[in-house]
């Protein structure tokens, strides 16, 4: 069983279906991802007195997965990007938008700020997606 911490603003989407998986830095050593088939706990506010439980979920698959943040042109459009596996998933600001809606978030926008200010990863982050099955709120 594995464990993930959340923000409250990602408890609603998940419990929707609308977020049906998360995008995490890669583990090494002992520490690692879940398993294809392994359960899923989602918890908010790790480590901290007010942690609880809000969700379980299976693990149904583990990719590769990086996101560019270009910098923007004169123009303001962004050149971003999202690659799974290595293959070009999201190019345009449409595409980009719905990605970011299944990851909890209200548009590409959105999610941009929110990486800037917990990962500030610069313009490129690799790392792993998650995706789960069978959610099961716990309220």
């Amino acid at each position: 069983m594995v464990a993930y911490g959340f923000k409250e603003m990602f408890i609603e989407p998940t419990w929707s279906g609308r977020k049906p998986h998360t995008i995490r830095n890669k583990r090494t050593g002992r520490s690692r991802h879940a398993r294809p088939g392994e359960q899923i706990q989602h918890y908010v506010n790790m480590r901290t007195k007010k942690c609880r439980l809000f969700a379980r979920s299976v693990c149904s698959d583990v990719r590769d997965i990086r996101l560019t943040f270009a910098r923007p042109p004169d123009n303001g459009f962004f050149n971003d990007s999202v690659k799974i596996e290595g293959v070009p998933l999201i190019r345009g600001a449409e595409e980009l938008d719905v990605f970011a809606r299944s990851d909890g978030f209200k548009d590409w926008a959105e999610l941009r700020a929110f990486w800037k200010i917990n990962h500030d990863t610069g313009t490129v982050f690799d790392g792993d997606i998650i995706y789960w099955k069978d959610m099961e709120p716990v309220r």
